[in-house]
């Protein structure tokens, strides 16, 4: 048996939270040597179990089986239950090995360092990376083959026996982003041991240059405004390339319905912007840290419906008070949202926001739907339009029949303080309150129209300041 070199057969992407735990797990390998290995004799072990690799004698298909692995290929050590049909199912090509236990190891999980060792007990190599945050049916991949960076797979399902989706063969990458203030910083690292002279170029609405001097294993951040900007930005330095959703504006991306209080629980989220956004660049995130990566493309002016019996670790929406916010993989904000019940969307109605470019984060931006069920993958039914919103007070429809709809928007350009909504009919006398809260400047109630024909008038108190406002029942 060729003896394997520590650091040149290397672990290269890792799934250690697929959607089928029972047989979804594989742990793929790259021959950096330039000799051909083989792998008959070694053992893989989490730390708590060790398991003979072994070949497999029906390998699936469009695929082979074999101890030995020639230079620069890869070899791939598979779950053995997932040959017996499993609810994950990868595209596989090339060599396959499995273990001679039910799973790798004591079955993989997020946080397990794993080890290839020989009979004798030398360890030959280890990955000992895991990376936090991995969504369900996405694996771990190493960004190059002469580096030990790792991060998550670009593609669900990974990459098994393929150059991995985040592979950059270069000494120079953009190893993360961050925002502070209006300021998009950018951190370059060198994976070398050796000076690099390089060029990073942002790709936004110009394409802007920053000349980049690194000595070996260092980083630098580059600041670059907000202002030059746009929703997606291209990072090009050496021959590495990505491209990221900046949250430059808002809105861009928003959360824009809520079911919280019926199964299926869903977020509807609405892009504002002119560019069909790739929704799988994004995460939606709890109160409690739990996120999901969003799926799917969504069009310039379209409602996507993300629902929880779609996803594995779609967060459990609380029904008394949550938070929710709409992230990228770096933790940028795009939207965030919190509610309690008391804003709306009990039972059969959901919540609704009244309009897309109020803030999400605001009590009166939201309210319960006209509609049992919601208006999932629609405008609201709530909505108002952006011209409404700037009026201090609008009725629609101005002349309703009896016992018919009436949305009622109010602006009191006070802050938030204490509002209170009464109705009145002609001769004064007062038919109802129609809402009474405080912490809100602005808002939409909805309520039926008086069974009498007639005029009314609606009264609006805030702040020690008085509105009116009017409709005739026809």
């Amino acid at each position: 048996m060729l003896w394997i070199i520590w650091g040149q057969f290397i672990f290269n992407e890792v799934m250690n939270h697929p959607h089928y735990e029972s047989c979804g797990e594989f742990i793929e390998f790259y021959n950096n040597t330039q000799d051909t290995v083989n792998l008959e004799g070694i053992f893989l072990s989490d730390g708590e179990d060790v398991d003979s690799i072994v070949e497999v004698q029906e390998p699936p298909s469009g695929t082979f089986s074999s101890y030995s692995v020639p230079p620069q290929q890869f070899v791939l050590i598979l779950d053995p239950d997932y040959m017996n049909g499993c609810g994950d199912s990868y595209a596989l090509t090339g060599n396959i090995l499995s273990v001679d236990d039910a799973s790798p190891g004591n079955g993989l999980s997020l946080t397990d360092s794993i080890f290839l060792i020989t009979a004798s007990g030398d360890t030959v190599s280890r990955f000992l990376h895991p990376v936090s945050g991995v969504p369900s049916g996405y694996s771990i991949e190493r960004i190059n083959y002469s580096s030990d960076v790792w991060g998550i797979s670009n593609v669900e399902g990974g990459t098994p026996n393929r150059i991995n989706s985040i592979f950059a063969s270069g000494a120079v990458v953009v190893d993360s982003l961050y925002l502070t203030g209006d300021t998009l910083f950018i951190l370059v690292k060198n994976l070398n041991s050796t000076p690099v002279y390089e060029t990073l170029m942002v790709f936004a609405s110009d394409t802007l240059l920053y000349p980049v001097s690194l000595d070996g294993g260092d980083s630098a951040a580059i600041g670059v405004p907000l202002s030059f900007l746009a929703l997606i930005v291209g990072f090009s330095i050496g021959d590495f390339f990505m491209q990221e959703y900046i949250p430059f504006r808002y809105p861009s991306l928003v959360i824009n319905e809520i079911e919280y209080d019926e199964s299926p629980e869903w977020v509807e989220i609405f892009n504002s912007g002119g560019i069909s956004v790739d929704m799988g660049a994004f995460y939606l995130m709890d109160m409690s840290g739990n996120r999901v990566r969003l799926s799917g493309n969504l069009n310039p002016r379209e409602y996507g419906v993300f629902r929880d019996d779609e996803y594995d670790d779609f967060p459990s929406l609380n029904n008394n008070y949550e938070s929710l916010l709409l992230v990228n993989r770096w933790n940028m904000v795009f939207d965030t949202v919190y509610y309690t019940s008391s804003y709306g969307g009990e039972g059969p109605h959901t919540l609704e926001k009244i309009n897309p470019s109020l803030a999400g984060w605001e009590r009166s931006s939201w309210g319960t739907s006209r509609v049992v069920g919601g208006t999932p993958g629609y405008e609201n039914s709530i909505h108002v339009s952006t011209g409404a919103l700037s009026r201090r007070l609008n009725v629609e429809p101005p002349y309703p029949h009896p016992g018919q709809d009436v949305l009622l928007t109010f602006n009191t350009g006070e802050g938030s303080g204490h509002v209170k909504i009464l109705l009145f009919d002609d001769a004064g006398r007062l038919v109802r309150e129609l809402f009474d809260g405080r912490g809100v400047e602005r808002g939409v109630v909805s309520f039926r129209a008086p069974e009498r024909k007639g005029l009314y008038i609606i009264l609006v108190v805030s702040g020690g300041k008085s509105m009116k406002g009017w409709f005739r029942v026809r």
